[in-house]
This record gives structure tokens, sequence and C-alpha cells, in this order.
């Protein structure tokens, strides 16, 4: 997590809640999902997405027409952290494969360090991680109205909100640091 270049930011309050997905359009991403939940989202609701992968035009064709949906050109990690600095939440996608909850996209650790709350649609340890530390839920892609069962503490209340994206970046600075895991690497090693 690059807690140097990714900071907490705050938005103002009366803007949509929005949620950024910022990463690569891939087939183990199955952002088919992501247009689900995007379909059913509330109309206080709003989806970033900005990246580029495999499955990018797949993607935005099926986004077109969608008045929720805000789509921005690729970029390197500062134009990331400018597009993160208008989410309050971060979706973190896999597909259902069970070889894929074993691994993370990178994109968790930049929503972290920016201390977002993070969603996502699988299971495994990153699960374990982001709703014991409190910082994140995670949902049945099946089942897209669920997502928002889940996030309506934290779309109606913005000191709920606040407390997860606090816990985002504390656990950012705490494990996922650079100088921590090359630590931890240095020991196995």
């Amino acid at each position: 997590a690059d807690t140097a270049l990714f900071r907490p930011s705050t938005k103002p309050t009366n803007e949509k809640f929005t949620i950024g997905y910022l990463g690569t359009f891939g087939l183990a991403n199955h952002l088919e999902y992501l247009v689900e939940a995007i379909k059913a989202a509330p109309g206080t609701v709003e989806f970033v997405l900005m990246g580029s992968g495999a499955q990018y035009h797949k993607i935005k064709r099926m986004t077109e027409g969608l008045a929720n949906v805000i789509w921005q050109e690729a970029g390197g990690k500062d134009k990331v952290k400018n597009v993160m600095a208008r989410c309050d939440a971060i979706y973190v996608s896999f597909h259902h494969a069970p070889i894929l909850s074993k691994g993370c996209p990178n994109k968790l650790f930049d929503g972290l360090a920016a201390g977002k709350l993070i969603l996502i649609n699988f299971r495994g340890w990153v699960q374990t991680l982001i709703e014991s530390e409190g910082c994140g839920i995670s949902y049945d892609p099946q089942k897209p109205e669920d997502l928002y069962k889940k996030l309506s503490p934290f779309i109606s209340d913005a000191k709920v909100l606040e407390a997860a994206q606090n816990k985002s970046r504390k656990l950012a600075e705490q494990k996922f640091t650079p100088e921590i895991q090359l630590e931890q690497l240095r020991r196995f090693l």
C-alpha cells in the first residue's frame, strides 16, 4: 500500500455516494458482476470506472445508457489517485473461481491507503481481512441487490462511512506498507 501517494481525502457532502472501479478489465475480474451491481444501484449511488484490459470495450458497451456511470480514461498512479479522491468506496472484483480467492487485486491496497470503504464480490482471505478489520463488505454477486442492503448504513450515515474509511487507512499503515512487507519478506528469506 503506497501510503505516501494515496492519502485519505474528503469530498463535498452534497455529492452522490461514489463507488470506483479503478483497475484491470480482465477475464479474471469478471466485471459482469459490476455491471449487475450498477443496474441494481439506487439513484443516490454513482460509479466511476477507469482502467484497461481485454474486457474494457465489452463492459463499456454493457453500461451504455446507464445514467449512474462515469468513465475516466486510464492513467498512471497520479491519475488513479485523483480519481480515487472522488470515491467513497472502491469495488474489487474477481470471478468466482476457487484459485482466485487466494489472490488479491492490487487496487485493494490503493483503496486501503486512500482510506476508502472496500467492496468485494468474492470469498477468501481478503473477505476475512476486510470484514474482521471493519473496513469493507463482501456480497454475493449473484444477488446484486444485497450489496445495497449491506451498503445502506454507510450511505445513510457519514460517521459510519468515515469510521470504516479510517480503519482502511489504519490497516494499510499497520500491515501493508512497502517497508512492512519487505521486512516480512526479509525474515521469510
